[in-house]
């Protein structure tokens, strides 16, 4: 059965009569009646609430809204700021992704009684990654590979991209990349400075937004350089000049230079000289290292060779005559060590004769009618151009008379005899009777002896020249 509100209320009103008077009539006084009132209805609200109370770890401030302004706002979770604000961002870790209370306390108007007001919330934990790299550099090769790794919290799925495009990177081959580690090769477009951001993305869950944490990766050049040396090869000893050059984007005033000779010394300068001594190849090292540390090698390679030693005699030795002035040179020239003598220059010193000169190793030289001292000058050569050179002092003297010397004398059974001039020589010796009775070819200037089987007695000896001169002398043989 049905009953209407205002028979509840007529109800009501009876009884409060029947109590008065009941009052009443034990001696008590009512002034008036009483009317209970009903409770008043407590509406509690969350601004914001787009999510129907569910909020992510980094919201910051959500208002808590009553419509009875005397409560206060409590929960076990310690989470309220300022009485009226719900901070999600305070859940501690334990009471997050469950849901709890947040409660409005409050006096009940009517029965003075506390009554409680009770909403649910639910704080989601946000996603987390954070790459375990720190932020880095590289030297600039072609191609630069290294791996990168994140860690990764509350969500399902990473994302590798490039943010900055300062040069090209792969993730894994590819321009994005979900993997953890993950490998990138980064490609560098110059000799310049190469900025990179690497950005690693989370997926947003539920009520919370993604999360992302970013590596920065510079690329520096490597020095690009070249040394220039004024001359590499020489003879003996060589004074060197060095000068550096670098040729991209790099600073020369704040790099180093080292330049290492290869003799047991070195340099730190852009532009220098260094004096070698001494034969042997010595391996010059140039490192230049830039501001961000990066280096760079070259090697160049320095000869010092020896020179030869040049050397010579003649024949006749040192001088001829007029007669017959033909001398013949021989060659006593020397190389050093692995050395090789490529080739000779003769000057004859006949400065009478633009064609005194000769390149053969031993030659032979006609001198003029004229008498006189000639300076002969040879120079050797080595086949890496290192050279010496040799002078002597060639005499052309007046003809001697064609003479010749016998002894002992008398003679006996042979006898030993000079001629006084050089070159080729008849000696001949005759009896009285003009028979030709001992034959001999001589070389002048040599003691050369005669055997000889001829009876006591008087004989002519003749000693003539290729020329036709000759001396004729008489001798005893005992």
């Amino acid at each position: 059965m049905k009953v209407s509100k205002f028979f509840l209320w007529f109800l009501i009103l009876v009884l409060a009569l029947n109590t008065k008077e009941t009052l009443a009539n034990n001696g008590l006084r009512v002034s008036s009646y009483c009317f209970p009132k009903p409770s008043p209805t407590i509406i509690i609200t969350l601004i914001p609430n787009s999510n129907m109370g569910r909020y992510c770890q980094t919201d910051v401030k959500v208002l808590l809204k009553s419509s009875y302004k005397v409560g206060t706002w409590s929960s076990k979770v310690n989470c309220i700021s300022g009485d009226t604000f719900f901070n999600p961002s305070m859940v501690a870790a334990k009471f997050r992704d469950q849901w709890f209370d947040l409660n409005y306390t409050y006096k009940d108007p009517i029965s003075g009684a506390d009554s409680v007001k009770s909403v649910k919330v639910f704080v989601q934990t946000k996603p987390s990654v954070q790459i375990i790299n720190n932020d880095t550099s590289f030297c600039r090769s072609n191609i630069v590979k290294f791996s990168v790794m994140s860690e990764v919290k509350n969500t399902g799925k990473i994302y590798w991209y490039q943010d900055i495009n300062d040069g090209r990177i792969k993730f894994d081959g590819q321009s994005v990349s979900s993997n953890n580690p993950c490998q990138l090769t980064l490609y560098p477009r110059n000799d310049s400075i190469s900025h990179y951001k690497i950005i690693v993305l989370s997926e947003a869950e539920s009520v919370c937004p993604s999360d992302s944490d970013e590596l920065k990766i510079d690329v520096y050049p490597i020095p690009k350089v070249a040394l220039k040396i004024d001359k590499t090869e020489a003879c003996n000893q060589l004074l060197a000049h060095f000068e550096t050059r670098i040729f991209n984007d790099i600073d020369s005033l704040s790099s180093k230079f080292i330049l290492d000779f290869g003799d047991g010394t070195h340099s730190t300068l852009k532009e220098t000289q260094h004096f070698f001594t001494g034969a042997g190849s010595y391996y010059v090292n140039l490192k230049v290292v830039s501001e961000s540390g990066c280096d760079t090698n070259l090697h160049k390679t320095i000869n010092i060779h020896n020179s030869p030693t040049a050397d010579f005699i003649s024949t006749p030795s040192d001088y001829a005559q007029i007669s017959y002035p033909v001398i013949n040179f021989i060659n006593k020239s020397k190389a050093r060590q692995l050395d090789t003598l490529v080739s000779f220059h003769w000057d004859f010193g006949d400065y009478n004769n633009v064609n005194d000169t000769s390149q053969l190793i031993n030659p032979s030289y006609l001198y003029p009618s004229d008498t006189g001292t000639y300076r002969v000058r040879l120079t050797a050569i080595t086949q890496y151009g290192c050279m010496d050179t040799f002078e002597r002092n060639i005499l052309v003297k007046p003809d001697e008379p064609l003479g010749f010397r016998i002894f002992p004398v008398p003679i006996k059974d042979g006898f030993s005899y000079e001629i006084n001039k050089p070159g080729e020589f008849i000696l001949e010796i005759f009896d009285t009777e003009g028979r030709i009775i001992y034959f001999a070819k001589s070389e002048g200037l040599n003691i050369q002896k005669a055997d000889l089987e001829i009876a006591s007695g008087l004989y002519l000896i003749r000693v003539k020249d290729l020329f036709g001169k000759e001396v004729i002398k008489r001798i005893i043989k005992l």
